[in-house]
C-alpha cells in the first residue's frame, strides 16, 4: 500500500535565547556528528544557560514524510537570495528539504523520480546529508542508490551518482560524509537479510560526482560496484547508523560489518 506520512519536527531554540546570550557565537552543523569523527561533541558556548532555559520554547514543524535520520544545520545560509539560518533533512523515501530554522517554513524541496514507486514500500534510507565547504552546496542520499549533490541555493540537481547495482538489496542506510573533496558513502542491508547483497564503501568526487574508489566486504578483492549475486558471499552489511567515521590526520576510514564473512582489506 502506498502512502504518505506526517510527521513533526521539533525547533527548540527561540531568538530570544540568542540575543540574551551574546557570547555564544552561532556555528553551523555541517555533517552528522558535527564532524568526520563523528565525535557529537561541541566544545563552544551554545547560549542555553540555567537564567534562560525557562524561556526555551517547543516548536513544531509538519512535513509530509517520515525523518528517521538526523538533521545537519548551516548558520548564514543563501537560500533563494536571502540569508537564512537552515536545517536539511532526507525523509525515508529520498525527500530532502531545506527549512528555515526560525519560521520552519519549507525553503525548497528535492524530490527524486523515484518517490513515487518508493513511497510507502520496504526500500526506504535513514540517512542523513552532508554539507560542503562554504555552504554552497550539500549531499544527499535516496533509496533508488544514488547520491546528489543539490545546490543550498535552490535544490538544484547538480549531480547525480549511483553507488549500487541493486538498490532492493542494499541499503542507503547510513550518514554521508565529506573529506578532502570526496563524498564517503556505505551501504547496508535491509531488516530480514534478504540476500544478495554486499556492503560496501564508495568514494566520489564531490565536484564531479564521479565514482572514485569502491571497497567491498565480501569480495573485496574485486574493486568497483559489484553485481551483488556475482559475489559467491552475502549479506555483510556496513553497519548501520554510525556509517563511516574518519581520522582527519591521515584520512583513514574505519567501519564495522554486521553478518556475513569477512574476508580481507585492500590498501586504497
Amino acid at each position: 500500500m502506498k502512502y504518505h506520512v506526517a510527521t513533526r519536527l521539533l525547533l527548540g531554540l527561540s531568538l530570544a535565547i540568542t540575543a540574551a546570550a551574546p557570547a555564544a557565537r552561532a556555528q553551523s552543523w555541517p555533517m552528522f556528528g558535527g564532524n568526520v569523527q563523528s565525535t557529537s561533541a561541541n566544545p563552544q558556548p551554545i547560549g542555553i544557560t540555567a537564567a534562560n532555559l525557562r524561556r526555551l520554547r517547543r516548536r513544531q514543524v509538519e512535513l509530509e514524510g517520515l525523518v528517521d535520520a538526523s538533521a545537519i544545520y548551516l548558520h548564514g545560509a543563501t537560500v533563494r537570495g536571502a540569508r537564512h539560518d537552515a536545517i536539511f533533512v532526507t525523509t525515508s523515501y529520498g525527500r530532502t528539504l531545506a527549512l528555515d530554522a526560525d519560521s520552519g517554513d519549507v525553503l525548497w524541496e528535492y524530490t527524486p523520480a523515484s518517490y513515487r514507486s518508493l513511497a510507502g514500500t520496504r526500500q526506504f534510507t535513514n540517512s542523513t546529508p552532508v554539507a560542503g565547504p562554504g555552504g554552497q552546496a550539500i549531499y544527499a542520499a535516496s533509496p533508488d542508490g544514488y547520491i546528489q549533490k543539490l545546490a543550498v541555493a535552490d535544490g538544484r540537481v547538480l549531480w547525480r551518482t549511483a553507488i549500487t547495482r541493486l538498490p532492493l538489496r542494499e541499503k542507503m542506510d547510513s550518514p554521508l560524509k565529506l573529506f578532502d573533496g570526496r563524498v564517503i558513502a556505505v551501504t547496508g542491508g535491509y531488516i530480514g537479510d534478504r540476500p544478495p547483497y554486499q556492503g560496501h564503501v564508495a568514494i566520489l568526487d564531490a565536484g564531479s560526482g564521479k565514482l572514485l574508489r569502491v571497497w567491498n566486504s565480501l569480495c573485496s578483492d574485486r574493486t568497483g560496484l559489484l553485481r551483488p549475486s556475482s559475489c559467491p558471499q552475502a549479506q555483510s552489511a556496513i553497519w548501520g547508523r554510525a556509517g563511516a567515521v574518519i581520522d582527519p590526520a591521515d584520512g583513514h576510514i574505519f567501519i564495522a560489518t554486521g553478518n556475513g564473512d569477512w574476508n580481507g582489506t585492500t590498501d586504497w
